[in-house]
């Protein structure tokens, strides 16, 4: 709640951990520096966020500091698919394995699309590659 505010205020669209600041920016200084990466919660200035925007999750607890990416899992969120990428880890014998998931139709992730949607699956881990390229730059 920014101050003041004494009900609740529910976002339903997909969000990211990267909106907090801008949010807070936006309560506080009610504006929010370009160089932020995430979007003002709409129920804060009344716009609306990209529903499809891609939203990022990387677990690479097991990597070196200051290094590329080599053991890693990172969740692609394109809405409604999911997709996760996962590389490095001993039991995946130097390969890549992957799973995407239609979250509008299966939101329990029982259901693997990558073996029966190969061009999505592709478009997804493709955009996956060029985000991790990006951040292992500076380290490469």
């Amino acid at each position: 709640f920014e101050p003041g505010v004494q009900q609740r205020r529910d976002v339903y669209q997909p969000t990211s951990a990267a909106d907090i600041l801008p949010t807070l920016l936006q309560v506080i200084a009610n504006k929010s520096p370009d160089f932020t990466e995430g979007q003002v919660l709409p129920v804060y200035n009344g716009n609306t966020i990209p529903v499809d925007r891609s939203i990022y999750g990387v677990h690479g607890r097991y990597n070196a500091k200051y290094k590329p990416l080599d053991t890693a899992s990172v969740m692609l969120l394109k809405w409604p698919y999911k997709m996760v990428a996962y590389w490095g880890y001993e039991a995946l014998e130097g390969k890549r394995m992957y799973e995407l998931f239609n979250l509008e139709e299966d939101r329990e992730e029982l259901t693997n699309l990558y073996e029966t949607h190969p061009d999505l699956a592709a478009q997804l881990i493709e955009e996956i590659q060029f985000k991790v390229d990006q951040a292992d730059q500076p380290y490469s």
